[in-house]
């Protein structure tokens, strides 16, 4: 897939997509889960092996 298709299919701009990729942006939390969606991918394998383990309660 070309990051033009990518880009594309997550509803955001090749430059957004090429920032995201360098870490000079952050994605929502939104174009996250459109972009897991665009290359199918289920949300779930992005976030394997992360724990959490820091909870605090307000």
């Amino acid at each position: 897939m070309t990051v033009a298709t990518l880009a594309e299919l997550a509803g955001i701009s090749k430059g957004m997509l090429s920032q995201i990729e360098n870490s000079r942006a952050v994605p929502s939390f939104q174009t996250l889960f459109d972009t897991l969606k665009a290359l199918d991918v289920p949300p779930s394998v992005f976030f394997e092996g992360i724990e959490f383990n820091n909870r605090k309660r307000f």
